[in-house]
């Protein structure tokens, strides 16, 4: 998975590419390690601050905790549940998510 619809420097960078104490921290939750680490690489790129979590619940706690940005949840994790992670993140926390699939069924 790659993102190129974020236009390069959308967000500050520090002169060596690391994020700035500007940027925009993002949580990533995706069990797909190669996808992980894609996206990952590719928005510390662009000089987002980025934590990638594996598992629904730990990343659950962790942003109840760190409170990023955005959040971006994958929705085709099968072995855990993530949707339940999702709606027990919205009864505690009001952070911005991009539920991710590929889906093509509307009702998904």
């Amino acid at each position: 998975m790659k993102i190129d619809t974020i236009e390069a420097g959308a967000e500050p960078k520090a002169p060596n590419g690391t994020p700035s104490k500007d940027s925009v921290h993002v949580a990533i939750v995706n069990s797909d390690a190669q996808a992980l680490a894609s996206l990952d690489r590719d928005l510390r790129r662009r000089g987002f601050d980025v934590d990638t979590y594996s598992d629904p619940q730990s990343a659950l706690n962790s942003i109840l905790y760190s409170t990023p940005d955005i959040a971006l949840f994958d929705m085709r994790m099968q072995e855990s549940d993530i949707y339940g992670a999702f709606l027990r993140l919205r009864e505690h926390s009001t952070v911005p998510v991009v539920l991710l699939t590929d889906s093509h069924d509307e009702v998904d």
